[in-house]
């Protein structure tokens, strides 16, 4: 991610505006072996999300809130960081948009193991 200034967000004036342009996305590759396929199929990516709304050790941001109870329970040396991402854009399944969040938890020195 990139701190860019983007005139094109305010074409009426003249002044610049700070923002993060990023993206989420997601595509689904469903292996070939099982699934009675000669070759896997992947579906189309679909945009998660495309406004980066800012990264806080807080469980919640902007009216989007992280279910702790989600992710296990381990002692850290770092705390967790919740970065906040949201896309206006309506679909059929998302009439009001999207929201997601990426955790990066908190001890990154060690992979995490079951």
């Amino acid at each position: 991610m990139t701190d860019l200034s983007n005139e094109n967000l305010l074409r009426e004036s003249s002044d610049f505006v700070n923002n993060v342009e990023t993206f989420i996305c997601q595509s689904t590759i469903i292996p070939s072996d099982g699934r009675g396929f000669r070759t896997a199929v992947s579906s189309q990516s679909i945009s998660l999300a495309d406004i980066f709304l800012g990264a806080t050790m807080e469980n919640s941001l902007n009216g989007i809130s992280v279910s702790p109870d989600l992710f296990p329970k381990t002692s850290r040396r770092a705390p967790d960081v919740n970065f906040f991402y949201r896309s206006p854009q309506t679909t059929s399944s998302c009439d009001k948009g999207r929201n997601a969040v990426i955790n990066s938890f908190g001890n990154c020195l060690m992979p995490y193991q079951w």
